[in-house]
């Protein structure tokens, strides 16, 4: 009879044991809170704000972020609030079993008297660091922005950055109204040059990177310019002297027109005796809308501007202003070695 009453109490025995190691067990889980900088905020449309949370223990659980009405107002997972629309909305931050909130009021952003940037273009170099100007009344916050980050970035101040070649278009908004700057990058010698694509005088298309194997004279000229004229001679005696390994094209980029550029080379022209000059010319003209190969290749407002680009597509020489052959074809060999 004994035996039968061993299980029972062996069994309740280790009922018991089991209960006291489970009340004597350390809990896993730490008491975490979680507490933001603010918990009201007043935006107005388009403006944001930064909130920053505490965790405590520090670092005890990941932070989770939410708005009650992203129509209204939007978080991002780090606690940037956009102010999206007029309205009210409660932003959220959680941490384990806490939570902290921020009430966010959003109205709509007055609308602006006028709003002028300074300068409304720009040349920068690769490197080179720049500040717009903007005038705005009444007073307002400026949100700026740039078209193009890889080639110009722009701060929260309007302070500009030269990143790479290129033209990028800066705008400053504010109560509905921008402005603008159009900022162009030059290549610069020692930078990969850009490519263009321009029409030529006896038809077709001149693209500057099919030249790649070639060393490639650009000059850009006008008719009615006597310098770039009075150098005009030495670019062709060059062309047809390094014609297997060089190519020379000139850029009518100066006030010129088409209706102009054919006067000049037609018959009866001042530049008649030019069309048999081994030189490829094209019009890429400001004044009808394009100007695009001298505005990439870094032309300021005059002219003659010279670019020698190597075999691959290299600047290694530019200069504004005329030159003599002696020193062109010292750039050539220069570029071909």
């Amino acid at each position: 009879m004994r035996k039968r009453q061993i299980f029972p109490a062996l069994f309740l025995a280790g009922v018991l044991a089991l209960a006291s190691l489970t009340a004597c067990a350390p809990s896993d889980e730490t008491a975490v809170s979680v507490s933001l900088d603010r918990n009201y905020a007043e935006l107005t449309v388009g403006e944001g704000v930064q909130l920053q949370a505490t965790v405590t223990p520090e670092g005890a659980a990941p932070t989770e972020w939410s708005s009650s009405d992203d129509s209204v107002a939007q978080v991002d997972e780090n606690g940037y609030v956009l102010a999206v629309s007029e309205g009210t909305a409660s932003v959220t931050v959680t941490a384990g079993n806490s939570s902290a909130n921020c009430f966010i009021l959003i109205g709509t952003p007055p609308e602006a008297n006028s709003l002028t940037v300074e300068p409304e273009r720009l040349t920068m170099e690769i490197g080179d660091h720049a500040a717009l100007t903007a005038r705005v009344e009444p007073l307002m916050q400026l949100y700026w922005l740039s078209s193009d980050s890889d080639v110009v970035s722009v701060s929260t101040t309007g302070t500009l950055i030269a990143k790479s070649a290129g033209t990028a278009v800066i705008t400053v908004t504010t109560g509905g109204t921008s402005a603008t700057c159009t900022v162009t990058v030059n290549p610069g010698v020692g930078s990969v040059s850009p490519d263009f694509t321009v029409d030529v005088k006896d038809g077709g298309t001149f693209t500057l990177s099919e030249m790649r194997g070639k060393v490639t004279v650009v000059n850009f000229w006008g008719t009615a310019c006597v310098p770039c004229k009075m150098e005009m001679p030495y670019y062709a005696a060059l062309a047809e002297k390094y014609n297997e390994e060089v190519a020379v094209v000139a850029i009518g980029a100066s006030y010129d027109t088409a209706f102009s550029y054919e006067l000049f080379f037609g018959e009866g022209g001042e530049g008649e005796a030019w069309n048999d000059y081994k030189i490829t010319f094209a019009l890429d003209c400001p004044q009808e809308g394009a100007g695009s190969a001298y505005e990439l290749m870094g032309g300021g407002t005059a002219i003659p501007v010279t670019y020698i680009v190597d075999a691959e597509g290299v600047i290694t020489f530019e200069k504004q202003g005329s030159m003599t052959e002696a020193e062109l074809e010292e750039q050539i060999l220069a570029a071909l070695s």
